[in-house]
């Protein structure tokens, strides 16, 4: 019966130290940029809600141009540029015709940046417009141009690996002398890009996901089992991929390294990667698209149920209640399916009690721990 102090993975008698991993560097990809225009459909509107002080005034945004630009890989997106022209709208004045802003041009002066998902493909930024205006709004207190710090929320579809569509939604609360408004700019646009690259958005197992299954038979630690592919799901169609477009690290059961994969195209922007056999016990694995410098990790680490990276005794009670099916507790086969025997039932409970134990030919997992993710 073996011994497992969470650093240390025993196989055939060998001690590999999992945590003398060392995890190269990832590859820096430059940032995309994403050069945009306004679509013709759906429309884009510029509005302003008064509410009880005047109702809705909504116009037509005549025309967009911007340039966004997305890194998938360290999660983060910024404007490099933003003008628009918006077609004149009527603010309440408590005259029956209003008051008209004239021509509205608005242009981003500051950006802040902020956040991209590339497994939604959604974006969030911080920015500082300057909104200019023909119009007299002197009676408002307000002269052109009018800065305004907002919050622009959106989203990116690749329909080619250097084109594709964004929509956004540029929305807030002001005051206008003293009525509150609430303002809403949604903008359809069409993108264009010289060094965009394929990257991950998502993957199987999903990315950061835990194997808590038992690492072989309980009366044998030969065969090894545990992930030793990983599909990945790319952002846009691919016409063929090689080998060398992505790389594996970590350690095999047999303690060798997992730097030989073989890709396969199997789907229009899905790869199927195959390690160089399933992860060792108690490790991390990596996989990286070597151009967009995307990755995704995975791990094995037997009895860790709930994920956190330990296993222990909050393991049987996650374990027990996934299978009473807890509403927000039920986890995935990876996290539940113990005996690696396709179903859910009282066996795992059992195998889970095992591997915690170290019984027969299992390693005791009681108080093993994971290192944090290499892709963190």
């Amino acid at each position: 019966m073996g011994n497992h102090r969470g650093s240390f993975v025993r196989r055939s008698g060998t001690a590999v130290a999992a945590c003398a991993l060392v995890w190269s560097a990832t590859a820096v990809a430059a940032p995309m940029a994403l050069t945009a225009t306004q679509a013709q459909s759906p429309a884009s509107t510029f509005t302003l809600d008064f509410g009880q002080f005047g109702g809705v005034a909504s116009a037509n945004i005549s025309s967009t141009e911007y340039e966004l630009e997305i890194d998938p890989a360290a999660g983060t997106a910024r404007f490099q540029s933003y003008l628009q022209h918006v077609e004149p709208l009527i603010l309440p004045d408590g005259s029956p015709t209003g008051v008209s802003t004239g021509d509205i041009t608005v242009e981003i002066i500051q950006s802040l940046g902020g956040t991209f998902d590339r497994a939604t493909g959604t974006f969030l930024t911080d920015d500082v417009y300057a909104v200019h205006f023909t119009g007299d709004l002197s009676m408002f207190g307000i002269t052109s141009p009018f800065i305004l710090p907002s919050t622009s929320a959106g989203s990116v579809a690749f329909d080619a690996v250097n084109t594709g569509t964004t929509s956004m939604a540029w929305v807030g609360d002001g005051l206008l002398s003293v009525i509150p408004f609430h303002y809403a700019c949604t903008v359809s646009g069409v993108f264009s890009s010289t060094n965009a690259t394929p990257y991950i958005a998502t993957s199987t197992p999903d990315t950061g996901a835990i194997d808590a299954r038992a690492p072989h038979g309980l009366n044998s630690p030969f065969p090894a089992f545990g992930w030793d592919t990983v599909e990945l799901t790319l952002n846009a169609p691919l016409a063929a991929v090689s080998d060398s477009e992505f790389a594996a690290e970590g350690l095999s059961a047999d303690g060798t390294p997992l730097s030989n994969v073989t890709a396969s195209l199997i789907g229009p922007n899905t790869v199927r990667v195959m390690l160089g056999g399933p992860i060792a016990a108690g490790t991390w694995a990596r996989v990286t698209h070597a151009a967009s410098g995307t990755h995704v990790c995975v791990a094995l680490l037997p009895g860790d149920v709930n994920g956190d990276r330990v296993s222990g005794v909050r393991d049987i009670n996650a374990l027990i209640d996934s299978l009473n099916g807890v509403p927000g507790r039920v986890l995935p086969l990876s996290s539940t399916d113990l005996d690696r025997s396709s179903a859910v039932n009282t066996q795992d409970v059992t195998t889970l009690i095992n591997l915690l134990n170290g019984a027969a030919a299992f390693d005791r997992w009681f108080g093993a721990r994971l290192t944090a993710s290499p892709c963190e």
